[in-house]
């Protein structure tokens, strides 16, 4: 629960920072007369908006620290830290499955290759390599219906 609380507060430090950023940027900017031209002034006032945030969350750390019991505030700033990195761990795992949803046909090599009953290691790198190779000169070429995979072995859908 400190974790969450800890992670509240450094959020709020975050979000302070950034607007205090943005809004004394965009102020210095008008007062310096800071030109505009391909967007200057915005990318001045975007990072020092970024520097305030990354100030705001340590300082939001802090206070929060602060308000813990004398001898826990060693022990709440970790707690609010884990609880930072535990969010940015979760939206870097969400964005890589994200990434990873794609439609693309799950495909399927006999390899004539065969020890036991089982495809050998060997014949399955083999395969796959082969299957990388073509696929990815077929989808360049945009012919799938003619792309084969070792030795002449039409791919074939799972389903």
């Amino acid at each position: 629960m400190r974790s969450l609380v800890g992670l509240l507060w450094a959020l709020g430090g975050g979000i302070a920072g950034l607007i205090v950023g943005l809004v004394g940027a965009s102020v210095f900017a008008g007062v310096t007369n800071m030109t505009s031209r391909e967007g200057a002034s915005g990318y001045f006032a975007i990072s020092i908006g970024l520097i305030g945030a990354l100030i705001g969350l340590i300082v939001g750390l802090v206070m929060y620290a602060r308000s813990a019991p004398v001898g826990h505030r060693v022990a709440y700033i970790g707690s609010g830290t884990l609880g930072f990195v535990a969010l940015i761990a979760a939206v870097a795992v969400f964005i890589w499955a994200f990434m990873q949803l794609r439609e693309a046909p799950l495909v399927v090599s006999v390899s004539p290759t065969r020890v036991s009953g089982r495809p050998s290691l060997g014949s399955v790198i083999v395969s796959a390599s082969s299957y990388l190779m073509n696929h990815t000169t077929c989808v360049l070429e945009k012919c799938p219906d003619r792309c084969d995979i070792a030795g002449g072995q039409t791919p074939r859908p799972l389903l």
